[in-house]
C-alpha cells in the first residue's frame, strides 16, 4: 500500500475497491481477497467479472472464484505460462484489456 501510495497518492478516488494486500487477512490466490473486493463493489456475481493480472497468483484466483481471467505480459509470467494456468486471455500489454471489454 505504501509503495503505490507514495506513486498514486489518490488512487481510492479512481477504484471502486482498492485493497491492497495489507488490507485483507488472506492474499490471492485465496478467494477472500477476491470477495472482499466483490462485496466492496457490491457484485454478487463473479461469473460477471474478469480477474486481470500479472501472476498466476492472480489468474488462478480468480479461476477459484469462476471468473474469466487474463493474464498481462510484463515479464513476470511467460505467454506459456499464462497458458499453463488456464488463463482466458494473454495480452501484451494493460491497455488491450479494451478489446476484451468491448468485445465481450
Amino acid at each position: 500500500d505504501k509503495a503505490v501510495k507514495m506513486v498514486f497518492p489518490d488512487i481510492e478516488n479512481f477504484c471502486d475497491a482498492y485493497l491492497p494486500r495489507d488490507y485483507v487477512s488472506q492474499v490471492k490466490p485465496h478467494p477472500d481477497h477476491l470477495v472482499s473486493a466483490l462485496k466492496k463493489m457490491e457484485v454478487n456475481n463473479p461469473t460477471y467479472c474478469l480477474m486481470v493480472g500479472d501472476h498466476l497468483m492472480d489468474i488462478e484466483g480468480g479461476k477459484r472464484m469462476g471468473m474469466k481471467t487474463a493474464g498481462v505480459l510484463t515479464g513476470k509470467i511467460t505467454r506459456l505460462g499464462f497458458i499453463g494456468a488456464g488463463a482466458d486471455y494473454i495480452l501484451d500489454d494493460v491497455t488491450a484489456i479494451t478489446g476484451i471489454i468491448f468485445k465481450e
